[in-house]
């Protein structure tokens, strides 16, 4: 990364987006003509046939909602964008990337997420989007049902806490406290505050993580 370099992360969830609604709507064309000529005598058939090819459409139309761009690093930043919203860290306030690895009956288990350590959630908490923070809680269920299974947490501290979560004498309160809470059983879990889905970048978990370790280290050069 050069100090001009920007780079930009596309998401694996977008893939196939265009095909599949192209094969969904020819599908639902096709369904017509179907329903136009044989609706009385195969009535139930064709109303799963109807369905199947809805489906087919609105998975690719979801994918297309995606954000063309998951994430921008620049040598000051890294930022995450979400259809629900967005944050951006300075990369000093991080201080791990790697893999979450996990024991789960007796057997090792590789979590598909890229985790991220932060030295201070205070970038955090005033950068994230409160829509953001309040789908990312939801998004994370199977880690914290992950956790319990593991027995790295209590079935307690993976219920979602409303209650103010203070840092640096700042209040905060709502969806993104209740993230903040979050975030701070899961690094007690797993030692990583934030979790980015291994499809929501454009190459395998170890070379993002490389990727994003490198950029780490070349910022650290230039404070």
């Amino acid at each position: 990364m050069t100090e001009d370099k920007t780079i930009y992360i596309h998401p694996l969830a977008r893939r196939n987006r265009l095909f599949l609604m192209t094969v969904g709507s020819l599908l639902l064309g096709f369904c017509l003509l179907l329903d136009l000529l044989f609706w009385q005598a195969y009535k139930l058939q064709l109303i799963i046939l109807n369905m199947a090819a809805l489906i087919v459409f609105l998975v690719g139309y979801l994918k297309h909602l995606q954000p063309k761009v998951s994430y921008t690093i620049t040598p000051e930043w890294l930022s995450y964008h979400h259809s629900w919203g967005q944050w951006r860290l300075p990369w000093h306030s991080i201080r791990r990337v790697g893999e979450i690895n996990v024991q789960l009956h007796m057997q090792a288990l590789h979590l598909p997420f890229v985790g991220i350590a932060l030295s201070d959630v205070s970038h955090l908490a005033n950068s994230i989007s409160p829509r953001l923070a309040n789908k990312l809680i939801h998004e994370q269920k199977n880690l914290l049902i992950t956790a319990v299974k593991a027995e790295l947490i209590t079935q307690q501290q993976a219920i979602i806490c409303f209650e103010p979560f203070r840092i640096n004498g700042q209040r905060i309160t709502g969806p993104i406290a209740a993230f903040l809470h979050q975030c701070t059983v899961l690094q007690s879990a797993y030692g990583f505050h934030l979790y980015l889905p291994q499809d929501s970048f454009d190459r395998e978990l170890p070379s993002f993580i490389a990727l994003l370790q490198q950029c780490q280290r070349y910022s650290s050069t230039k404070a």
